[in-house]
């Protein structure tokens, strides 16, 4: 990571977990940050208004609902581009920051209301009520850690809930579904350190972003 080197892998060795109904997917992905302060990146993670510009094509729409002092709500409008239909995830998410002391911070996040949109951007888009649909996420935890230490470690770990995969299937759709996991944390990761970086060299653009939130 030092180098550069994103590391995003599976955790546990039956990843994804079988449940009664559904699976359960757990990844993890860190890289590191030279010259990045703690600071810079609590700036940009919790930047919701700018998610739809740091983490696109996937995040197409994202917005602040309520900001606390260490408690926000926010709302993102996720486009998934692996499936062969236009389907989107349309959610509000619940974070909690905690700042452990000068050098280390983590924040946690979890989905209150998730809803597929069917046909997204077509005549005949349609909004699916909740844990309506193909399921390919019904809920959602993360977990994002910062650590300075010269620089920043930034790491993301993700657990989250899908409909089960039939056993016919399996043999096409589990590849996918691992190079999906893996592409979306490697974006959030690139995302998060172009955003992270832009800021800490330019103090114009967190001031920037301050107005916006």
């Amino acid at each position: 990571m030092r180098d550069g080197q994103i590391v995003v892998s599976p955790i546990g060795p039956g990843n994804p977990t079988r449940v009664p109904g559904g699976l359960i997917h757990h990844w993890i992905g860190a890289n590191f940050l030279p010259g990045a302060t703690i600071d810079d990146i609590i700036a940009v993670v919790r930047d919701y208004v700018r998610h739809q510009v740091m983490y696109r094509p996937t995040v197409i729409a994202s917005n602040a609902i309520d900001r606390g002092n260490g408690e926000d709500r926010l709302s993102l409008l996720c486009l998934n581009r692996a499936l062969w239909s236009r389907v989107a995830l349309t959610g509000d998410y619940q974070a909690s920051h905690f700042r452990v002391d000068a050098k280390r911070w983590y924040s946690i996040s979890e989905t209150t209301r998730l809803q597929q949109i069917d046909n997204y951007g077509q005549p005949d888009e349609r909004i699916l009520p909740q844990d309506v649909g193909t399921g390919y996420i019904w809920r959602l935890q993360s977990i994002v850690r910062a650590q300075r230490d010269g620089g920043a470690y930034v790491e993301i770990e993700a657990i989250a809930l899908s409909r089960d995969i039939p056993s016919t299937l399996r043999w096409m759709v589990d590849p996918i579904i691992r190079r999906v996991s893996r592409n979306a944390f490697t974006a959030f990761l690139r995302g998060t350190e172009a955003a992270t970086l832009s800021e800490a060299e330019d103090p114009k653009n967190a001031a920037a972003s301050l107005s916006l939130r």
